[in-house]
């Protein structure tokens, strides 16, 4: 599983920023100084510190099982065990938090804003209001600081420019140098001279440290109309009923495809750029037509899901380092397509072969 923003964002505030132990002020910029790290009570992992528990894999990410350390403490509480029990670092959690509510309630402490939750969602809002369909992935910090990177970077350019396409989305393979540019939020990569034949793509770094991709899907829809003409027969638990109520239909390995990419470019941006953030929040969408349905097609059949109800599905985890990439994809990937009525058993298999997610009905 993995930390849900809201309970990052919790965290930071009940803990006024602080370290539970030292409360040392922390810093979510590298730049600004001691950097603040969300550390698990019971690992995430079963073999890792105080990892023997009875915690789901769920429970060991929410806020219950999290506090927040500096990295000298962090480092301490993960390597001697004996002297950091479960019960005396929730004890020290809750003394904390007690002790930053009385700060603040004595005027003495004033806690900043969390800007960085309104901002993503305004981002998946901006690209609603288009007419098309997107897959939509970004990387947003937990807060925004408008100087985080410096914008002028001609790094950002070539790390951009290096970044290999999928097909479908772009005449070229790899974003055209002369389509790379200063805005006014950073960096932007923008190819939209195929967005009426449902193609096209912006990769953008904003100054504050967010990174997003959105590639059109138009072009994909159209497929699926046609494998919707041809093939014999949508089933859904042996049954062809969701043919009358998908409109527009999304075939799942070239959509996947697409997330694929993305997910691994946002953890590329965040490592080659040296993004100085411990935490970031990976966010993936597909926002669309209301009765989008997502179709799964083999040799034998096309399976479809349930139509979408409402114009976007997202979900977003936060993510504290870019090697968690892949196991994030699962987690985000799976949401998505649990609104589309189907259940994702991973993302590949053994063999690098995309694995088919299935419905409810089909699971034994």
């Amino acid at each position: 599983m993995a930390i849900r923003p809201t309970d990052a964002y919790r965290l930071w505030g009940r803990a006024g920023g602080r370290c539970s132990i030292c409360r040392i002020p922390l810093a979510l910029l590298e730049l600004e100084g001691t950097l603040g790290e969300i550390a698990h009570i019971v690992a995430r992992s079963a073999n890792g510190p105080r990892g023997s528990s009875s915690l789901s894999a769920q429970e060991r990410d929410d806020y219950g099982n999290l506090v927040l350390l500096c990295p000298n403490h962090h480092t301490e509480v993960d390597r001697q065990e004996a002297l950091w029990p479960v019960e005396r670092l929730h004890e020290i959690k809750a003394l904390h938090e007690q002790w930053i509510q009385e700060q603040i309630d004595r005027g003495h402490l004033v806690l900043p804003l969390q800007r960085a939750e309104p901002f993503r969602n305004d981002r998946i809002t901006y690209w609603s209001q288009r007419s098309q369909t997107w897959s939509y992935a970004s990387l947003t910090p937990l807060e925004l600081d408008d100087a985080a990177i410096q914008a002028e970077s001609l790094e950002i350019r070539h790390c951009i420019e290096s970044l290999e396409l999928p097909e479908w989305c772009s005449v070229s393979s790899r974003p055209n140098r002369y389509h790379i540019e200063t805005s006014a939020n950073g960096w932007v990569a923008e190819a939209f001279e195929l967005l009426a034949d449902g193609r096209g793509y912006r990769i953008e770094v904003f100054r504050t440290g967010h990174a997003e991709i959105a590639i059109c899907l138009d072009a994909l829809i159209k497929l699926g109309a046609q494998i919707r003409s041809n093939s014999r027969t949508l089933l859904f638990g042996g049954r062809s009923h969701r043919l009358d109520t998908c409109e527009h239909l999304l075939p799942y390995f070239e959509y996947v495809r697409f997330a694929e990419f993305q997910v691994a470019s946002l953890a590329r941006l965040w490592s080659e750029l040296r993004l100085p953030f411990k935490n970031m929040v990976l966010t993936l969408a597909v926002i669309g037509l209301p009765k989008l349905c997502l179709v799964v097609s083999n040799d034998w059949d096309s399976v479809s899901g349930r139509p979408l109800e409402v114009r976007e599905v997202s979900h977003a985890v936060v993510a504290e380092e870019p090697s968690m990439f892949a196991s994030l994809l699962e987690v985000t990937l799976g949401r998505i397509l649990n609104a589309f009525g189907f259940v994702l058993q991973g993302v590949r298999d053994p063999s690098g072969k995309y694995i088919a997610p299935v419905t409810l009905n089909a699971l034994r």
